[in-house]
């Protein structure tokens, strides 16, 4: 009888350290989680982009082609999916009330080019960003049509190297920021040229419930990688 119960306290130990290594050796990786928990491998939730920041004002964008010095600030919107392990997709984009800030463009359009587009959560210090990438070779980004005395421009201007940083709000959104600072991660534009483009400001992403398009939270932490 003692022999067998050493040997359950045996087993017990083993188990345990088991247990404990598998928790001090967990990997932790950056996400995006819905409602405070990780998504499922396989799982997607729609992510949405709010045109409108919490005060009711509208989200602007302003994208410019500093090798012609013309700018055009715009309202983003989108549907995307938040997906396991910090990857994330943008489906559909669109950018209206567009208003020029710099230069001339007459009758101005702005279309975003090459999506799809991806992310991918990292975490640099305390702080998480993200690049925005497509499949297509020249990378995301958006086409601005001006008309020109008479004849319609079009300035492409796209990377794969773009950037923005993520944070959680209290509100339950994710505040997402465009605030290039090395030229590295401008744009290529068809017109102004190589690393001429550049785009600034912030929008919000909001969950939405899977089947019932209810609002969730949509937060951005370090979690158990999901495997």
């Amino acid at each position: 009888m003692r022999k067998f119960q050493i040997f359950s306290l045996a087993i017990f130990a083993v188990l345990a350290f088991a247990s404990l290594a598998t928790s001090a050796f967990a990997v932790e990786n950056a996400q995006l989680l819905v409602g405070g928990a990780s998504i499922a491998l396989g799982a997607e939730t729609h992510i949405e982009v709010l045109a409108e920041n919490a005060e009711g004002k509208a989200t602007k964008l302003e994208l410019e082609d500093m090798g012609v010095g013309t700018a055009v600030t715009c309202t983003p919107e989108g549907l995307g999916f938040a997906l396991a392990n910090g990857a994330g997709t943008q489906e559909t984009g669109t950018c209206s009330g567009i208003t020029v800030t710099k230069g001339t463009c007459g009758s101005p359009e702005v279309v975003a080019q090459n999506l799809p587009w991806t992310l991918q959560v990292e975490q640099e210090g305390a702080a998480f960003s993200s690049t925005i990438k497509s499949a297509v070779t020249a990378g995301a980004g958006w086409l601005v049509e001006c008309t020109v005395l008479g004849v319609k421009v079009d300035d492409v201007c796209t990377t794969q190297k773009g950037l923005v940083s993520l944070v959680g709000e209290v509100t339950g959104l994710v505040l997402v920021t465009f605030a290039p600072t090395k030229a590295e991660e401008f744009a290529n534009c068809t017109v102004g040229g190589k690393e001429e483009g550049l785009v600034n400001g912030t929008f919000e992403l909001h969950a939405l419930g899977s089947g019932t398009e209810e609002l969730e939270t949509l937060s951005v932490s370090l979690a158990t990688e999901v495997s």
